[in-house]
């Protein structure tokens, strides 16, 4: 049948969703900018973007680590 071509496949939703890999660079990079940021606009921007990150994706352990 044509129906089961048309399916979403794991690759699919991963590309949709983003995979762990892609969640951590996210995440990482967030952190990299708030780190190198040097107006305090720029590190209060990048910190809420990193910590929203963290709480979309359930990332509480990088969340702690950046922060130490």
């Amino acid at each position: 049948m044509w129906y089961y071509e048309s399916m979403i496949t794991i690759d699919d939703l991963e590309r949709l969703y983003g995979g762990k890999k892609t969640q951590e660079r996210l995440i990482n990079s967030a952190a990299k900018a708030c780190k190198n940021s040097q107006s305090d606009w720029a590190k209060n921007f990048w910190f809420n973007v990193f910590s929203k990150l963290c709480k979309k994706f359930g990332r509480t352990d990088l969340y702690n680590k950046h922060l130490h």
